[in-house]
């Protein structure tokens, strides 16, 4: 179950929470109030594989990326489009795991991914 951690170096730009558990990371951007969420991450552990990020921003919209680690402990990691998203096995996973998160962050999330698997249709 994916649980906060009270200990989180914040930057005088904003308000962040981090909640983690062995298969999420969730990253949340806050506001220099702390009162709008601005952003989240959202990071699916692979401990085998890359690690998979859904990121949303309020200014930027979403994506799905593949993480890369550039070597050990050698700076941030990279982000890159690679593969598509399986919006139902992420919304499952997740739900299943986000049951002690505010429900205001745990509907953002889900509402989120599901509007950004939707299909896009032009006019």
């Amino acid at each position: 179950m994916l649980k906060e951690y009270s200990r989180v170096r914040q930057d005088p730009e904003g308000f962040k929470r981090l909640f983690s558990d062995e298969t999420f990371d969730l990253y949340l951007w806050y506001n220099e109030e702390g009162n709008v969420l601005i952003g989240f991450q959202l990071v699916q552990k692979y401990h085998d594989e890359h690690d998979k990020a859904f990121t949303w921003e309020m200014n930027r919209g979403a994506n799905y990326t593949s993480v890369y680690q550039q070597g050990k402990n050698n700076g941030a990691p990279l982000l890159m489009v690679n593969g598509s998203l399986d919006s139902k096995t992420l919304i499952h996973q997740f739900s299943s795991r986000a049951q002690y998160l505010p429900i205001e962050i745990n509907e953002k999330i889900l509402k989120t991914i599901e509007e950004f698997a939707s299909p896009r249709f032009l006019d």
